[in-house]
């Protein structure tokens, strides 16, 4: 069942708009555009469960959520739901004038912008049109999405497929190596015979090294384009946000006012050190892979440096109504240690419980005694780790299937922090809270 919009309530146009707004296709998109598209467009309606879009239909019509959510099957099977305002279905049917490549179902009762396509291909972007224009410029930062995606990934299948190919070549070398060495030492009916009955355990024997070897190669693959495409968006979310501030400070440099340039120039000043910290990870990252840090070990309290961190995230603790407890010990807690180093290992524990960690929660710290060396734990109340991620979620590239989809970090943090310790002679390992939420425990030796 279809509305046209002309007419409709200035309070429905206004949410329609902000929706709009705060979507990433239309975020550079001028208010009074995204009106006039409006008023160019119809709103439409669908019950749950109606089909909107027919894998192998002609299109040429595209549709903004504005309410619901969206079901989206490839071959009969689901493969992604749409939620967010702004989201868009149709676009590449239009922009590529081909048949729908996948059926989009109502998941529940939506309500869809519709704009027709074919004034993209009647009228163009040159022309006085404003949802000619307006759908060039999303369809434009769509397909540049795409593009870096899928040559993102391109590049890292490229890589894995030659780390496989090598490895192809490695274990023919170490078959035909093998069977060298085999026939030197066959001298006799009975050492061949013997052979010959092994031969197909042989055989299966490097079968199976070879179908690990294809697993291996096939899980890095995956690993390392999961990391590209995380890297792709932390890096790209604070330089959007750079360069928007910036152009906006520019456009209205003689309007606005002094607070709002302190504003603006906070936030791009607050995305820069986001962007120089995820720097700093993947340059850290590569130092330590290559054995290239340089550590500087000098005698301090662990429990000192606890509180020192712990006075950085005070006022986030207090964003999210976070209790933060941390007792004082009897024992000198004296460790021998790159201060550096040992705080940026606790920077990251601390930023990762307070991250995955509801509000009016417990976060917990503890310094104590074990035998000859000293034990820091912290326990929160958040998502926790699978049993079978307890060990793995060290590993570089690698998230927790509990936080990957909520988080989009980039996988390492615990990496480097299980380095540092290990180059402390320490041990760094994660639990499960009993209770719910995660543990995260390390040991460093005393001073001596």
């Amino acid at each position: 069942m279809e509305n046209t919009l002309i007419g409709s309530g200035i309070t429905k146009m206004i949410d329609m708009v902000n929706g709009l707004k705060s979507s990433r296709p239309f975020r550079d998109i001028p208010e009074d555009q995204i009106i006039k598209l409006i008023e160019e467009s119809k709103l439409v309606s669908f019950d749950e469960r109606a089909v909107i879009l027919n894998e192998g239909d002609p299109n040429d019509q595209v549709f903004f959520l504005l309410r619901g959510k969206l079901a989206v099957f490839l071959d009969g099977k689901p493969i992604i739901n749409l939620h967010r305002k702004g989201d868009i279905i149709g676009e590449m049917s239009v922009i590529c004038n081909k048949q729908c490549a996948a059926t989009v179902i109502a998941d529940t009762d939506v309500d869809l912008l519709q704009i027709d396509g074919r004034k993209i291909i009647h009228f163009g972007a040159a022309k006085d049109n404003t949802s000619a224009s307006v759908l060039y410029k999303i369809f434009c930062s769509i397909l540049t999405d795409k593009l870096f995606i899928t040559t993102t990934k391109a590049q890292g299948f490229e890589e894995a497929n030659l780390e496989l190919e090598q490895r192809r070549i490695d274990l023919k070398e170490a078959y035909e190596k093998s069977v060298g060495e085999i026939s030197k030492r066959i001298q006799s009916d009975q050492t061949i015979k013997h052979y010959q009955d092994h031969l197909e355990e042989l055989v299966e024997q490097r079968t199976d090294q070879l179908q690990k070897a294809k697993l291996e190669a096939e899980k890095a693959t995956r690993e390392k384009s999961e990391f590209l495409a995380n890297v792709s968006h932390e890096l790209r979310t604070p330089m959007h946000a750079i360069l928007g501030f910036t152009k906006l400070s520019i456009d209205r440099f003689e309007s606005l006012s002094s607070e709002k340039q302190f504003d603006y120039l906070h936030k791009v000043l607050r995305s820069g050190q986001s962007l120089l910290r995820l720097l700093n990870d993947i340059l850290d990252l590569a130092k330590h892979e290559e054995n290239r840090v340089d550590y500087y070990f000098t005698n301090a309290s662990l429990s000192y440096l606890v509180k020192l961190v712990m006075s950085d995230f005070e006022a986030l603790f207090k964003a999210k109504s976070i209790l933060i407890d941390f007792q004082p010990h009897e024992f000198d807690d004296i460790v021998k240690i790159d201060q550096e180093k040992i705080i940026q290992v606790l920077r990251n524990l601390i930023s990762n419980a307070l991250k995955f960690s509801k509000e009016d929660s417990l976060i917990k710290l503890s310094v104590a005694k074990e035998q000859e060396k000293v034990l820091f734990s912290i326990i929160d109340q958040g998502m926790g780790i699978p049993e079978n991620e307890l060990n793995t979620v060290f590993d570089k590239f690698v998230q927790s299937s509990k936080t990957r989809a909520n988080d989009g970090g980039t996988g390492l943090g615990l990496a480097i922090s299980k380095k540092i310790i290990i180059d402390h002679n320490g041990k760094i390992w994660a639990e499960r809270n009993p209770t719910g939420g995660a543990i995260i425990r390390f040991l460093l030796p005393f001073s001596k």
